[in-house]
């Protein structure tokens, strides 16, 4: 098992980089939101890689928390069925340009696969935070048990053959929280700010919400580029020397 530091840094010559998150590929096909054809999705990775100097996969890339038993033994019995869905994602995983960050469905990750918290990189002309963000989300931090265990019901309802309930109680979440929680005055946008003065970023992408966004700061550039989920090629790139972000998807 490989783990690493909390935060990883990157220096030197960065000019692209290219963030995605919120696949939420599951262990068993049809039982998730995955959404993807295996090949096709790997193949963007690749085209993704290909076209940028690093790629980063910002958290909730496996969902892990919808398996009856919770312990971290069962969640990582997931994660192995979850790779053997997607031949090749190990390998790439595995690249030095490539980067795992761990989410709030997929925190086993790093352990096993050395995810890290947040990556940091230093560009051109910039630096880059990119972390999942759902350390900041309002209702997770006020109701950790709930938030964990309503997850863990969606993720019944998808066993029980529900899955088109549970999609809809998952986007029918998403959609209340974004209308809460978004905007240049949400709280995601604060912590961001606050990471900005922290860290000495221009630019801090979260995941989480699956709500893409791009919002010009007192402080820099907060911004998120939605789930990659439901086969959705959803993802930004961070030009470090230009300092632009542009969302794709």
């Amino acid at each position: 098992m490989v783990v690493r530091e909390a935060l990883e840094t990157i220096r030197g010559s960065v000019e692209k980089v290219a963030v995605l998150g919120d696949v939420h590929l599951g262990p068993r096909p049809r039982l998730d939101a995955f959404g993807h054809e295996a090949r096709a999705f790997l193949r963007w990775l690749e085209q993704l890689l290909g076209s940028h100097d690093h790629l980063v996969l910002n958290g909730d890339i496996f969902q892990l928390d919808h398996e009856l038993g919770r312990t971290e033994a069962a969640q990582e019995r997931a994660l192995e069925r979850c790779l053997a869905r997607v031949p090749g994602l190990r390998e790439l995983l595995s690249r030095p340009r490539v980067h795992l960050v761990a989410g709030n469905h997929d925190p086993v990750t790093e352990r096993v696969l050395g995810a890290v918290q947040a990556m940091v990189f230093e560009g051109l002309g910039g630096r880059l935070l990119v972390t999942h963000g759902d350390t900041y989300d309002p209702v997770i931090s006020r109701a950790p048990v709930i938030s964990r265990a309503a997850s863990w019901v969606t993720g019944r309802m998808r066993a029980a053959h529900m899955p088109t309930f549970a999609g809809w109680l998952e986007e029918r979440d998403i959609t209340i929280k974004a209308a809460r929680y978004a905007g240049p005055d949400s709280p995601y946008a604060q912590a961001a700010e606050g990471l900005m003065g922290q860290h000495g970023a221009d630019v801090v992408v979260f995941g989480h919400t699956h709500a893409p966004c791009h919002h010009e700061l007192a402080a820099g550039v907060y911004a998120n580029p939605g789930a990659a989920c439901g086969g959705r090629e959803a993802s930004l790139t961070v030009d470090l020397r230009r300092g632009s972000v542009a969302l794709r998807g």
